[in-house]
């Protein structure tokens, strides 16, 4: 019999004992005789005797390092460790004693020797620490729900296009608080001859146009739900308005210098009928000689139009800026220097330049998707109408129109953002834009 088979017994056995004398002490007498009280102490005297040999056999096992309360289920082949807390100064000592030993018998792990010594707890612990992954933010499971995450008080702004028909020099802004605008225009003037002495002097005169000007409407809608605005962080709603605002501007420049002019939409000063236009022939790497005789085509014809050249400035786009940024003479120096420049300090041929990004870079006027526009405006005689500057409106009341179906701001819990401008274009003379299309340049 091993020593837990004999501990195992020697428990089953006390037991019994205890359930003999639990039931003599309960067994009520008037008197007991000697019989009944020799038989009582032999059951007190056999039930010490148990507990006698179940004290020794677990002095033997605790003497083995085995555990005094070793549970039936243990497997006997395993001991288990000794029912004691270890304090840290302890634990750090078994493992000093565990690496020791392996490092003298190398063919058992620490944790063999560790629990060996009677420590197979503590053995198990340290392996668990040693394979298990540490806790760590990068995972959720493994502590990454703890921590949180910080949020600025800020949204980042969507990039657009560069606004730049408002900064043409000396434009003029024309108020139209009834929606439009008509300038009367000379069409064509009189005629001058000379005489005889005697002859009669010719008779000629002018005719007339008018220069119409009508407000269009440009709006766009943002519906937002009230728990966002609500819930969401304090800039929220300033972004949607912001972005509202460029989106607008965007699309306004757009069209006030190139739109077509279709159904409300407003034609561009550069697809105007009668406003001059050349295309460009050179390849998207011309020499400096070619990029000259290009432009003065555009030069000319304002010129030969007797525009003033108080007010006149180039729109390019960025990539037809950067070619010319680069273009340099044999011996490296710039050939345009006034390109060097910094945005809205650029110049060339003398005159200002407004960069933008709103023009195409795919206009397929030679068949390749890779060409552009460039313009020289006299910006006197750019006639800017504005009914309503940008307005923006905010409603949890209204109704919109989504998709043909109207619904209710109030009854969904949203609240409508508006954003609204009315303006047109037009020239006062035809004769101060031209415009140079098909350019490759740098493409």
């Amino acid at each position: 019999m091993t020593l837990k088979e004999k501990i195992a017994k020697l428990r089953a056995d006390i037991a019994a004992k205890s359930k003999e004398l639990e039931a003599d002490i309960a067994t009520v007498k008037a008197t007991k005789t000697a019989e009944d009280i020799a038989a009582s102490k032999a059951l007190t005297d056999a039930l010490n005797a148990l507990n006698d040999e179940l004290d020794q056999a677990l002095e033997m096992q605790k003497a083995l390092g085995r555990t005094a309360a070793l549970p039936a289920t243990d497997d006997p082949a395993v001991p288990a460790q000794v029912a004691k807390k270890l304090t840290t100064e302890e634990k750090v000592g078994i493992i000093i004693g565990g690496l020791v030993k392996a490092n003298g018998e190398r063919s058992k792990s620490a944790f063999q020797h560790i629990e060996e010594m009677g420590y197979s707890a503590l053995a198990k612990d340290l392996s668990d620490f040693r394979t298990k992954a540490p806790l760590q933010a990068g995972s959720a499971s493994q502590g990454g729900v703890l921590v949180p995450t910080d949020m600025a008080n800020e949204i980042v702004e969507i990039l657009r296009p560069d606004v730049t028909i408002l900064q043409v020099p000396r434009m003029r802004r024309i108020p139209m608080p009834n929606g439009n605008y008509k300038l009367p225009a000379g069409a064509t003037g009189a005629n001058a001859s000379y005489q005889g002495e005697v002859a009669a002097a010719s008779v000629t005169g002018q005719t007339f146009r008018e220069v119409d000007l009508t407000a269009k409407t440009l709006t766009a809608i943002i519906p937002v739900t009230n728990d966002l605005i609500n819930f969401s962080i304090s800039g929220a709603m300033g972004f949607v308005q912001t972005d509202l605002r460029n989106a607008l501007g965007q699309t306004m420049d757009s069209n006030l210098w190139r739109g077509s002019g279709g159904t409300n939409q407003p034609v561009g000063i550069m697809k105007l009928p009668g406003v001059s236009t050349y295309a460009d022939t050179n390849t998207n790497t011309p020499t400096y000689t070619q990029v000259d005789a290009a432009v003065r085509v555009l030069i000319l014809a304002l010129q030969n139009a007797y525009i003033p050249e108080t007010s006149w400035a180039w729109v390019m786009p960025k990539r037809v800026i950067g070619y010319l940024q680069d273009l340099r003479s044999s011996t490296g120096v710039p050939i345009y220097p006034g390109m060097q420049m910094e945005p809205g300090k650029k110049t060339f041929k003398g005159y200002p330049v407004l960069e933008t990004t709103n023009f195409p870079l795919t206009l397929n006027t030679r068949g390749n998707n890779n060409d552009t526009e460039i313009a020289l405006v006299a910006g006197e005689h750019v006639l800017f109408g504005e009914s309503m500057p940008l307005e923006l409106a905010v409603s949890s009341e209204a109704a919109i129109e989504v998709s043909g179906t109207v619904q209710s701001m109030f009854q969904r819990r949203q609240t409508a953002v508006l954003a609204v401008m009315q303006h047109d274009i037009n020239l006062r003379h035809l004769g101060a834009v031209a415009v140079l299309t098909g350019v490759q340049w740098g493409g």
